[in-house]
């Protein structure tokens, strides 16, 4: 019987008993199978740092749902404080300790605050990259609640806070307490996160309502509209009113589409902004010594901001009503039982029609396609609007209803518009989980005598990439949305690739560099079977200063590609040699491997034959050396498929 006919007892709901229902099951009398292999690694590049083969396995055994499942309902490191599954505020803290093990982190009660190191930032980098890749020998739960990790950094790139702002870049444990809120929250309430983010230091600082005082006359102050443009612009409403499926609405109820005309409307005036912009004062950093300093060394931005009521806005210098008026809804000034208002202003915003359709699509743009259909946003929105229980803002639904859109899942649905491109980042944790990367042991920290061990250390993505986590050049992300690149095809569809914008010459080239350290530099079967190094011999002369150093390995494709060739490597036949057997079934199991890891097995029939011909023919991949031509082949086999144009688009 065919499996791919979707045969089905019709008289047991199970047939196979894999425990998934035989209409849920693309598979249904084949235990061992639900999914092709093709869609699991679609499902793994929306939903992780990148497929690996134990995950294409298990998707491929349990199917979608029981996948999804499993990912929404995984310990995470926001359970027990106490247990080993450490927040990325308390491992970026644990690997400052152990870096400079001499300075007294905590000279103050405030952990980095007399010091204000620098190098906290690229500690909380080495905390990121941890759970991104989730292979860490010794913590062992970091990054297995991939999903989660992957919802914080596409809230990350809607909620913007970034390095670059001053002080940020000295407090790096800003941007780790930050991204712990955004991972927190990633399966709960969208109006939770927007109380959580409009309190936070980080946000604070990058937006200027750390600090933000009333209105003097007398001093010239009023109070900084800046937080309050971006909450409403950029967090929750957007430039014009959307209908449900994200088009503009034109004719004032967003249920209705699409709306016949050209007039945009303007979702708030400058007077919201103004108004807004009341309820964001009073709020200074915690331990500052006097209300809105802004010193690297002052506060604490490991916790929310406190609120001052004698510096919040009462009107008073203006002969106000201690009121506000934001579109269209009146509140208090002191409402709330913390009487700052903050929280009045956050229900006006996120009960705006607005929210469903803004967030929908960014999420959307972020996990599957970079040109969702109208309807498709409608779907997504609605689950927003209500997740089935009357619960506006439910982010676990609204991901959900994301992933299992029909436009997400159905593989007939696919065509040449669908899907995005990868993000440079992205592109770059797939490939280093595929190579099994883990912390490289015994390079020298930043104190010039400690010895780094278990930490991942790539500490300036942005600079090779034009990306990395929280650290964008503006509040606007690291690239529009709304992005076209110059190109005939784009502009005469209608279409966007806001990720293409990182796509440089420059930031190519500098990825095809990291790919060479990845794949060969730092990759543990030439350090110690072709170099005849120890790790540890090769790891001493390198420090702090480095960019990247992290240990991959190509030794299980060696392993087969040894057994191919009759389980001796020597028995690869020279490019002299008439017949080739040995080497024909070495490359073919070379690109297969990486065919099915890093292409899902959908590499094109013309590319397999390229490739074919350069690995059994390339000087490169011919040496006297049989295990350096072993090394060699592996080696230009993965970097073929990763600066290739198939493997850096997601469909």
């Amino acid at each position: 019987m065919d499996e791919q006919q979707n045969y089905t007892n019709p008289l047991r709901a199970d047939s196979d008993g894999d425990g998934v229902n035989d209409a849920e099951d693309q598979f249904p009398i084949d235990a061992s199978k639900v999914l092709t292999l093709k869609d699991a690694h679609r499902l793994l590049l929306q939903t992780t740092f990148g497929p690996t083969k134990s995950d294409q396995d298990e998707v491929q055994r349990i199917g979608v749902e029981r996948w999804l499942d499993q990912q929404f309902n995984a310990p995470s490191a926001y359970d027990d404080p106490d247990d080993n599954h450490q927040t990325h505020l308390q491992r970026t803290i644990e690997i400052a300790q152990a870096a400079e093990p001499s300075i007294n982190w905590y000279e103050t009660a405030v952990f980095n605050s007399p010091i204000a190191d620098f190098s906290v930032d690229e500690y909380q980098m080495a905390a990121w990259w941890e759970n991104a890749i989730g292979l860490h020998p010794q913590n062992t739960e970091h990054g297995t609640d991939q999903l989660r990790q992957r919802m914080a950094y596409a809230l990350s790139q809607i909620l913007v806070v970034s390095a670059f702002e001053p002080p940020l870049f000295r407090r790096g444990e800003a941007l780790a307490h930050y991204y712990d809120i955004l991972a927190r929250h990633a399966f709960g309430n969208y109006r939770d996160l927007l109380g959580e983010i409009a309190r936070n230091p980080a946000m604070g600082v990058y937006l200027s309502h750390q600090g933000n005082r009333k209105t003097d006359l007398s001093k010239g102050v009023t109070p900084d509209e800046n937080f309050a443009r971006e909450l409403m612009q950029l967090f929750t409403l957007g430039l014009y009113e959307l209908n449900l499926d994200g088009s503009a609405n034109r004719d004032g109820n967003p249920n209705t589409y699409p709306d016949a005309g050209e007039a945009l409307i303007p979702t708030y005036t400058e007077t919201d902004i103004t108004e807004l912009s009341k309820v964001m004062t009073g709020w200074d950093l915690v331990g500052n010594e006097r209300f809105g300093i802004n010193y690297p060394s002052q506060g604490d931005y490991t916790q929310a901001m406190e609120f001052t009521a004698s510096e919040h806005e009462d009107e008073v210098a203006i002969g106000g009503d201690g009121s506000v008026s934001l579109l269209g809804q009146s509140f208090a000034l002191d409402a709330g039982d913390d009487g700052s208002g903050m929280d009045a202003a956050l229900d006006v915003l996120f009960n705006h029609p607005n929210v469903a359709p803004h967030i929908s699509k960014h999420l959307i743009m972020r996990f599957v396609t970079s040109n969702p259909s109208g309807d498709y946003i409608a779907r997504v929105a609605a689950v927003f609007a209500n997740n089935g229980s009357n619960v506006r803002g439910d982010l676990k639904a609204v991901l959900r209803a994301v992933l299992t859109d029909e436009e997400a899942r159905n593989s007939d649905l696919i065509g040449p518009d669908s899907g995005k491109i990868k993000e440079p980042l992205i592109a770059v944790s797939q490939l280093l989980r595929v190579l099994g990367a883990v912390p490289m042991n015994g390079w020298l920290s930043q104190d010039d005598v400690t010895r780094m061990s278990g930490v991942y250390w790539y500490k300036a993505p942005q600079e090779d990439l034009g990306q990395a986590a929280l650290r964008s050049p503006s509040v606007f992300n690291f690239y529009s949305p709304d992005y076209t690149p110059s190109n005939s095809y784009f502009t005469q569809n209608g279409l966007v690739s806001p990720e293409m914008k990182l796509l440089t010459d420059q930031n190519l080239l500098e990825f095809s560099n990291l790919v060479f350290l990845a794949t060969y530099s730092f990759e543990k079967y030439r350090i110690e079977a072709v170099e005849s190094q120890t790790l540890q011999q090769y790891a001493a002369d390198k420090s702090h200063g480095y960019k990247f150093i992290m240990q991959t390995s190509l030794e299980e494709l060696i392993a087969l590609m040894t057994s191919a060739a009759g389980g001796d490597l020597d028995n690869l036949e020279p490019s002299w040699e008439p017949s080739r057997p040995y080497k024909t079934a070495a490359v073919n199991v070379a690109i297969d491997y990486f065919d099915e890891r890093l292409l899902g097995g959908e590499m094109p029939a013309e590319v397999r034959a390229a490739m074919f011909e350069y690995l059994m023919d390339s000087a490169d991949t011919n040496h006297g050396s049989a295990i350096r031509e072993a090394q060699m082949m592996a080696k230009d086999t993965v970097r073929m498929i990763a600066t290739s144009s198939i493997y850096m688009v997601q469909k």
